[in-house]
């Protein structure tokens, strides 16, 4: 129960990092954690799905939202591709480092 405690505040601490993007802050580069992720035109599923993106794919992000569902609790950013579109909403959790 005490791992599963701890691997859960972990997890907590690198969404809360991605999370906690004010509105003046500098934006800052991750990545896409898997193949055919979706990317929005807002966020959440309520928005219309502009494309997929894979793995890998880098995004600058400049800000943060909660979702359209609030009692799911999913928080999205908004960024900008590599290469690609821009202003786009992609779920945090389907970030990562890179």
């Amino acid at each position: 129960m005490r791992k599963y405690l701890m691997a859960t505040l972990a997890a907590v601490a690198l969404s809360a990092t991605l999370v906690a993007t004010p509105a003046n802050a500098a934006s800052f580069d991750t990545c896409v954690k898997d193949d055919g992720t979706r990317y929005r035109t807002g966020p959440g599923t309520g928005y219309t799905a502009l494309g997929i993106v894979n793995r890998g794919q880098k995004i600058t992000v400049t800000g943060t939202a909660m979702g359209d569902n609030p009692v799911d609790g999913i928080w999205w950013a908004k960024g900008d591709l590599w290469g690609g579109s821009t202003g786009v909403w992609i779920r945090n959790d389907l970030l990562e480092y890179c």
